[in-house]
């Protein structure tokens, strides 16, 4: 009895520590089920959540609305800080997206050096289309800078590298796209502009501010567009 009693408790024993192991065994697959799932399960929420950012307003900031096109590198001061202004109070704020022109900021030298007619251009020269997006870029500065200080969060975005045309036209935007998308779904405004882009077929390309509102407004869908196209003198 005894010994029929002690071959029990090991059978027993046995079939306890065999159904640990089962268990244990599908808690790792589980577990590696999980971990491999995660990534795909997060990408997916987080295209959900892009897609799902609302975009209420694009607002397109005319070069001649904040910089006087007759005079080099020259900003209409006093008009940048009252639209900077009238933006801070906007209650569509949260989902807005800005768009500005070059004006005198880029014209310049894109004209100089053929930069909208591609690299076949006798003018053209790559120094010409990196000294164009140094005087835009150095205009998106100062136009952020004019947003900040009124309080709004504005991040940003210049068109080169992502955006590229082919003879003139856009290519796969679904990239800058998702990054316009993803600041708006972070509260931020979004601030592009008219920039010297790659182009597939010309070498090298403007951009232009419009044709990005055109894209803006085709993919976002906002409930208003509206175009700032001159200033009163400052």
């Amino acid at each position: 009895a005894t010994q029929r009693g002690r071959g029990q408790r090991i059978s027993t024993s046995r079939e306890n520590l065999e159904r640990v192991m089962l268990i244990t065994r599908h808690a790792a697959i589980l577990a590696a089920g999980l971990l491999l799932l995660t990534p795909v399960a997060l990408r997916r929420l987080r295209r959900r959540a892009l897609r799902s950012a609302r975009c209420t307003l694009v607002v397109k900031l005319g070069g001649s609305a904040v910089t006087d096109k007759t005079c080099f590198e020259t900003v209409r001061v006093a008009a940048l800080r009252e639209t900077a202004c009238v933006l801070s109070r906007s209650p569509l704020l949260a989902g807005t997206v800005l768009v500005h022109g070059a004006g005198s900021f880029g014209h310049f030298h894109a004209r100089e050096h053929g930069v909208s007619r591609g690299t076949a251009h006798s003018a053209f020269s790559w120094r010409g289309f990196a000294l164009t997006r140094s005087s835009v870029t150095r205009l998106n500065g100062i136009v952020l800078t004019a947003l900040l200080e009124q309080g709004i969060a504005a991040c940003g975005l210049p068109p080169f590298p992502r955006w590229v045309l082919c003879g003139g036209a856009l290519t796969d935007t679904d990239e800058p796209l998702g990054e316009v998308r993803s600041l708006l779904s972070r509260g931020v405004v979004p601030v592009l502009h008219g920039d010297a882009v790659f182009d597939e077929a010309r070498g090298a390309a403007i951009l232009s501010g419009d044709t990005l509102v055109e894209e803006l407004c085709a993919a976002l869908r906002p409930t208003r567009a509206v175009f700032l196209t001159g200033s009163r003198a400052c």
